[in-house]
């Protein structure tokens, strides 16, 4: 369900939406939806390799936080070129969960 929510806008940031709505051909709602969701997904991101560097979250917890894939999340570390703490037990455990879902 949408919900409306306002918020103040600096003249500046005005300008620049309205520079983009006319770019995009969008009404300005739309291009604040979509950057705001842009804009989330990223926090979400950087969150979650913060989380993960800090051991809080595990690969598979940090990418279902991201809302992405494993895979992706992996691809998305070495991306950002960011060392993946991986061990014996971890592998194991993911392994299992592998298992755990095909039957």
């Amino acid at each position: 369900m949408k919900q409306v929510i306002t918020t103040r806008l600096t003249e500046e940031i005005k300008k620049d939406l309205i520079l983009v709505a006319r770019e995009e051909k969008l009404d300005k709602s739309m291009v604040l939806r979509r950057l705001l969701g842009k804009a989330l997904k990223e926090w979400k991101r950087k969150e979650a390799i913060k989380k993960y560097k800090e051991n809080i979250f595990s690969i598979e917890q940090a990418a279902q936080f991201a809302e992405m894939s494993t895979w992706g999340f992996l691809t998305y570390l070495q991306e950002k070129k960011i060392t993946i703490n991986y061990e014996k037990e971890d592998l194991e455990r993911e392994l299992r969960n592998i298992r755990w879902k095909k039957s």
